[in-house]
């Protein structure tokens, strides 16, 4: 005959899905462990951001749209905007006791 057979043709087929498969699966499984983590680490972020807003009286936003990453990186940010809310109410808070202080001392 000319050619592969039909039969040949399809073994070959069948040869390189199962190759395709070998170097894909794998792939696919660290794509889900990748985005399992990234998952993992995004509940963590927004429920540091949240204990944090908590603490201070102040409330967590995070946008629900996004990438897994991009949703990662605005918990982080969120976090980051709390924690210089802290420092400003600690501050304020600092400067309060200061104040009263003074004010007490004047008073003797």
């Amino acid at each position: 005959g000319l050619g592969p057979s039909a039969e040949e043709t399809a073994d070959r087929v069948l040869d390189i899905e199962t190759k395709l498969e070998a170097v894909a699966l794998p792939m696919l499984d660290a794509e889900k462990a990748f985005l399992e983590r990234k998952r993992a680490e995004v509940a963590a972020a927004k429920e540091k951001a949240k204990v944090l807003a908590r603490e201070i009286g102040a409330e967590a936003t995070f946008p629900d749209a996004g990438a897994l990453l991009e949703q990662l990186a605005q918990a982080k940010k969120e976090f980051t905007r709390l924690q210089v809310l802290k420092a400003e109410l600690a501050r304020e808070l600092e400067l309060a006791v200061e104040e009263a202080r003074s004010l007490s001392t004047s008073i003797g």
